[in-house]
């Protein structure tokens, strides 16, 4: 099967891009090809190229728990050029510990598929979604990525019947998550000439 994997982050490295090469280790024996929209000035011609493919698989950062605005003008292209039947899956990471709060953005992807006239692959969310920007695509299914082996096992079962979303959250239990972050947070602001106490600043603040 011709499988297109398209990542829908604005940014050309992005944790999207990484959860797609993870998936692309457990699709052997399937023609693979990435793309992204970042790349791309006319989406109407990235929509004609997906098009020729059997197989869309999205990667895409959770956007106040809906879709990128880059994803949904593909989205709209991808329609207007449709010419064949399609299979579509949909993997959303978010930077909330609760993979839950990608449902809206699941929801919004089943109703576009069924407009579009596509089976469903699967859909997957991923909680913690920056603990997973460091990975290497061949570590999934070990060691704090054993959890996306299950998932990108349930996608390539899914290219021939379509199987259940699956709500991921990380190892990490979420007050260490916290941690993490806040850690994250202190490092880039005294980066960039703040302090800690400019956290708590709002836009309205003098």
């Amino acid at each position: 099967m011709r499988i297109a994997l398209i990542t829908a982050s604005p940014r050309n490295e992005s944790v999207s891009r990484k959860l797609l090469e993870m998936l692309e280790t457990y699709l052997k024996g399937h023609e693979t090809a990435f793309f992204s929209i970042s790349v791309y000035n006319d989406l109407r011609a990235l929509a004609a190229r997906l098009d020729e493919y059997e197989a869309l698989v999205f990667s895409l950062p959770l956007y106040f728990d809906g879709i990128p605005s880059g994803m949904l003008q593909l989205m709209a292209n991808l329609e207007a050029e449709h010419t064949g039947t399609h299979r579509v899956g949909v993997i959303v990471n978010c930077g909330f510990h609760e993979a839950e709060h990608a449902s809206c953005a699941l929801k919004i992807m089943h109703i576009w598929a069924d407009r579009l006239g596509a089976e469903w692959i699967a859909g997957a969310s991923f909680g913690g979604g920056p603990l997973l920007e460091g990975a290497d695509p061949s570590s999934a299914g070990r060691g704090i990525y054993k959890r996306c082996g299950a998932v990108f096992e349930t996608f390539r079962e899914g290219l021939k019947k379509s199987q259940k979303d699956m709500y991921v959250p990380p190892v990490l239990p979420r007050f260490l998550y916290m941690q993490a972050a806040m850690y994250s947070w202190r490092s880039q602001i005294r980066k960039n000439g703040l302090t800690s106490r400019d956290l708590n600043n709002r836009l309205t603040d003098e």
